[in-house]
């Protein structure tokens, strides 16, 4: 892979001003030539040792470190460099980068990679640096203008054509990716810099719709290196995925995957993506890759128990999350991992696991996942286990939290509904439906607490509503077919009630409906037998009990 080093290793021996400071660093830089980082900077701790106020042995170190990942470590030499020479350029730079990859104050880090120009406006490796973090924030005119800056100081640079090249692709400047993609082919680098830069022009060839001369690079380019052309492709996913332009992404991906690219982070990026494409099945087998790759990655269990979660395969996003929270500790993922445990005993309707379920949404709060869906959906778990109180204030906070959450104000309005505040519950059910107007569960509720609160024309055309949206809502037949009855109308009663039944999700449901519907038709008898037949069916139902109590209740009245 490209990086700024040969740029940086270059100059900087060129701006030493000691034979003494050459001989003292110089292994460790030829190391770092060749691409031996590790060995490298061993050399720069023989030299921090020997010497522990060398700044230029810091230096190099922080530079080093940053260039293999170890940001810490980097902003920690940074800093001591920066104590020993606070004019130092170099460490202003590898300080400004080691800050934006650790994700700190990003305004604060430009300022660091502004600084280190201001000191050393003669060094391509200042503007390559701060080019690259702007091409990272997707600032595609800063960093052409940062990398158009170095090339007028290092003309002789794949390394910065490059990555101007990359930066127009994706400005879609054809022309100009093109005339960098084959300057880095005039310059003749190595192998794997070459590949790179066929993968590039043929990718440009491609977009400006010559796809024969663009397939034709593609293909050079795997003669090189098919590893490094197969990267290419991977990064322009990567990067559509961060634009969330998924169709493009998946092309991407797709295309490095053809090209031999096995990487747990393209089976774990393609598979997030189709899981927010609903391709619930694709999401697997991706992820299912991916942790085959990696079986400690827990990120990517984490999100195959989302896709269980979303496929409703909620058993399985249990086993999944219950062996990610046995050895994570990334805060992040353990606030995931458990909203997604808690959804799925929630959706488990098993009122033995709304405890769980509670304590697991807690969790997720305290490791930082507090957003608005996990508060209304603790609420709802407390609101089901008779605690409505704390189910109002949940409700009140994912309100606050996001007051444009319509299913905020459909949970709270459930709890204004059970508390019999029928006004404030059709007040939330009224905002939630102004914004998505789409959901049949928000007029149903609606028309429920206008029935209760004795506005039956009201109720009837949210039923209506409810049933246009959703034909198989079964609750929607079973309160119209309430409304029917009081109207007096018992023919279009009986129709809803047969209705009802035929979409009652199973069979306990079924005639536990169907009994509730017949008492209030008059035929008690009929009731009493359909819930003998419910108990029948699911002895162990979590409503069994009140089945039992209702046919002892309506045998008492007989």
């Amino acid at each position: 892979m490209f990086q700024p080093l040969g740029v940086f290793i270059d100059q900087f021996l060129r701006g030493f001003r000691s034979t003494r400071e050459v001989l003292a660093l110089k292994s460790g830089l030829e190391l770092l030539r060749k691409g031996k980082v590790a060995e490298a900077i061993k050399e720069f701790d023989v030299a921090i040792k020997k010497d522990p106020r060398n700044g230029t042995a810091y230096t190099l170190r922080a530079v080093a470190n940053g260039a293999i990942g170890k940001y810490p470590a980097s902003l920690a030499d940074a800093n001591r460099a920066l104590e020993l020479n606070p004019n130092s350029a170099t460490a202003s730079a590898a300080r400004g980068k080691a800050m934006f990859q650790l994700q700190m104050d990003r305004v604060a880090a430009l300022a660091e990679l502004d600084k280190a120009i201001a000191l050393d406006s003669a060094s391509a490796y200042q503007f390559v640096n701060r080019g690259d973090v702007r091409r990272q924030l997707m600032d595609w005119e800063g960093a052409i203008a940062d990398f158009s800056k170095a090339v007028a100081l290092a003309a002789d640079s794949v390394t910065i054509f490059y990555e101007r090249g990359r930066a127009y692709r994706m400005q879609r400047k054809l022309v100009k990716a093109a005339e960098d993609f084959n300057q880095v082919i005039e310059l003749n680098p190595s192998e794997p810099q070459l590949a790179l830069a066929f993968a590039g022009l043929g990718d440009v060839l491609r977009l400006a719709g010559d796809q024969k001369l663009g397939e034709a690079n593609i293909q050079r380019g795997l003669e090189i290196n098919r590893e490094f052309v197969a990267i290419y492709f991977y990064q322009l996913g990567a990067l559509f995925g961060r634009l969330e332009q998924f169709p493009t992404a998946l092309n991407y991906y797709n295309e490095a995957e053809r090209y031999g690219f096995q990487s747990v982070w393209l089976y774990f990026n393609r598979g997030t993506i189709r899981l927010k494409q609903d391709e619930y099945v694709l999401a697997l087998t991706d992820l299912t890759e991916a942790i085959r790759l990696n079986p400690q990655n827990n990120k990517s269990r984490a999100h195959r128990a989302l896709t269980f979660l979303a496929n409703n395969d909620y058993a399985n996003a249990i086993s999944d999350i219950d062996l990610v929270l046995q050895a994570e500790t990334d805060s992040e993922t353990l606030g995931l991992a458990y909203y997604i445990r808690g959804m799925s005993r929630m959706q488990l309707d098993d009122d033995s696991l709304l405890s769980h379920a509670i304590s697991d949404f807690s969790a997720a709060i305290q490791h930082g996942n507090s957003s608005a869906n996990v508060y209304y959906s603790r609420g709802y778990c407390k609101l089901n286990t008779r605690d409505a109180v704390g189910a109002l204030e949940d409700c009140n906070k994912a309100i606050e939290l996001n007051p444009q959450d319509a299913c905020a104000y459909y949970y709270r309005a459930k709890v204004y509904r059970y508390i019999q505040n029928f006004a404030q519950s059709i007040a939330d059910s009224t905002t939630a439906i102004e914004l998505d107007a789409q959901q049949s569960d928000f007029y149903l509720y609606r028309g429920i607490a206008y029935f209760r609160s004795g506005e039956q024309q009201l109720a009837r055309a949210d039923f209506d509503k409810t049933l246009e949206l959703d034909s198989d809502s079964y609750i929607a037949y079973a309160e119209r077919s309430n409304l029917q009855r009081i109207a007096g109308d018992l023919d279009a009663a009986q129709a809803d009630i047969a209705a009802c039944l035929k979409a009652c999700p199973d069979a306990f449901e079924k005639y536990a409906k169907a009994a509730f519907l017949y008492h209030d038709l008059g035929d008690i008898e009929g009731a009493i037998l359909s819930s003998e037949r419910a108990l029948q069916i699911q002895l162990d139902h979590h409503d069994a009990t009140l089945v039992q109590q209702r046919i002892a209740d309506w045998r008492d009245s007989q």
